[in-house]
């Protein structure tokens, strides 16, 4: 799979969980070397790490990357051991939550896999999208 393609599925993966919380952003985009979903507003904390580790979890379920220990530094900065236990706990509460918004636990695709994928293969043709174009595009099919 090209880079770009997996790009478009990593940030679809934001955005599809942004839209699965009921969260808004600004917009998507692959474009230039700042592919993000820009701009979201969380309900909560929670809501916000999950949005953060749907994205790997995309590529996950593509088989393009693998979650796990070595990911945690990725959102932590550790002192000492303790408080990496407690954001190990949070961190695999959380991968375990983004994954259920794309696979259920008898590990069938969701509907939500089916809207990443159509968001995806959409972000990857036009780069950028609006907030309003992802919802008209995923929420509508």
């Amino acid at each position: 799979m090209e880079e770009k393609l997996i790009t478009a599925y990593h940030e679809a993966g934001h955005a599809i969980a942004c839209l699965y919380f009921g969260d808004t952003f600004e917009y998507a985009t692959i474009r230039d070397s700042q592919p993000m979903v820009a701009n979201p507003i969380h309900g909560n904390e929670e809501q916000c790490f999950v949005t953060m580790l749907a994205g790997p979890a995309v590529e996950y379920k593509l088989g393009h990357i693998s979650v796990g220990d070595d990911n945690l530094d990725l959102f932590f900065k550790f002192e000492d051991e303790k408080p990496r236990k407690e954001a190990k706990f949070l961190f695999d509460k959380y991968t375990k939550i983004a994954n259920l918004i794309f696979t259920s636990e008898n590990g069938i695709d969701t509907t939500w896999w089916r809207k990443t994928i159509l968001l995806a293969e959409e972000l990857h043709s036009k780069e950028t999208m609006s907030y309003q174009e992802v919802y008209n595009l995923v929420m509508n099919e």
